[in-house]
């Protein structure tokens, strides 16, 4: 009994150390914001951080960083980045979400009121 109950207590361990080959999952890209010179195979976690376009050329408000899926997808093959904004209402006007004394707009039928809101080009790196 002392045995089995030892066998049934050490054996996961086992299959546990036996599943741990040593590989480290991270970013390969070095240009991305969390590259890992360390990772052995790539998992598809790069993340960058994306900004609008700039008058000039060069880069103007930080959009904020965008990892490896949809909304990153969607930037590097359109250069834009689009997005919807629920708006908010203080006496009767439209103001940015979060102002004091602002409530979230809803229109009649109590669906909030959104806002499409584009952001182009964009460039992330």
């Amino acid at each position: 009994m002392k045995k089995a109950l030892y066998i049934l207590l050490i054996s996961p361990l086992f299959f546990i150390s036996a599943c741990n080959d040593g590989s480290i999952h991270g970013c390969f890209d070095v240009l991305a914001n969390n590259y890992n010179e360390d990772a052995s195979i790539d998992n598809n976690s790069c993340c960058y951080t994306c900004f609008m376009q700039g008058d000039n050329g060069e880069n103007g408000s930080e959009l904020g960083m965008y990892c490896e899926g949809a909304d990153l997808e969607y930037i590097l093959t359109y250069g834009y980045l689009e997005y919807n904004v629920h708006m908010w209402t203080l006496n009767g006007e439209y103001v940015a979400p979060g102002t004091l004394g602002a409530v979230p707009a809803y229109n009649s039928n109590l669906t909030p009121v959104i806002f499409t809101e584009w952001s182009y080009p964009v460039n992330c790196y």
